[in-house]
């Protein structure tokens, strides 16, 4: 009976090293796995960021090229329209599209402001905003349809610093140039693909809400996002335009 005994605390035994090496590779695998979830994540956060960032700087290096310095200007232009008196406060919106032979088209723009409480945002048409909805004509920055970008450009409020618009060593009467502006471009580009956010819900925030910020506690297109868990990303600038002649 003392051998039985001794054979079956050895059993006993080898059972409780076998369940203790079976747990150990059970927390190395869980370990492995939440390891390789996490380099995953770290990787598609990345992409992520990548694909945002270049639907935006995409933008800026099609602003900032000289070449189309003159074409903005036009009274239809980028520059041209908003500089208009009747459009001081106000953001023209268009949606960027790489592909488009033509960076900016007034017939494809459109105009949002506040009057009063109220947000206006179909006095030119509503083709100008991004819409991820859209089954008859691509808004994707390109044909992946992976990323929108949709641009507001707004002229400086005439409330701003006096002739802080001008070149340093330039006054209004003998620098001899024509009336200089400052604007400031916001570029907002979202994956709408990514999140719980339905096609409906990211098309609202991007019509119905403006992108300057004037209230801290008012909606703008950015927080409007950043509430439905979307990723997305803002970049903002501002430009002088100053416009000089020759004696």
């Amino acid at each position: 009976m003392k051998h039985q005994n001794h054979f079956q605390h050895q059993r006993g035994a080898a059972l409780v090293v076998v369940l203790f090496i079976l747990s150990l590779i059970l927390v190395i695998g869980v370990l492995a796995i939440r390891q390789s979830i996490t380099s995953l994540q770290l990787s598609m956060n990345s992409q992520v960021d990548d694909l945002l960032r270049q639907g935006s700087d995409a933008v800026m290096l099609s602003l900032e090229k000289p070449d189309r310095l003159g074409e903005f200007s036009t009274s239809a232009g980028l520059l041209g329209f908003i500089r208009r008196p009747e459009n001081q406060g106000k953001e023209l919106v268009f949606c960027f599209r790489e592909g488009k032979k033509v960076f900016f088209d007034i017939n494809t723009a459109s105009m949002i402001y506040k009057d009063g409480s109220t947000i206006k945002n179909s006095s030119l048409g509503m083709s100008g905003y991004c819409d991820p909805t859209s089954t008859t004509d691509n808004h994707f920055t390109s044909n992946r349809r992976a990323v929108l970008t949709q641009v507001a450009i707004r002229r400086a409020s005439a409330t701003d610093t006096p002739f802080e618009n001008f070149g340093t060593g330039t006054d209004a009467v003998s620098a001899k140039t024509d009336s200089n502006d400052r604007f400031t471009v916001y570029v907002t580009s979202v994956l709408p693909g990514l999140g719980a956010a339905s096609m409906q819900q990211i098309r609202g925030c991007l019509t119905g809400n403006m992108s300057t910020v004037t209230n801290p506690t008012e909606n703008t297109v950015s927080k409007c996002l950043e509430a439905l868990e979307v990723p997305y990303s803002t970049q903002v600038a501002e430009y002088n335009y100053v416009t000089g002649f020759s004696s």
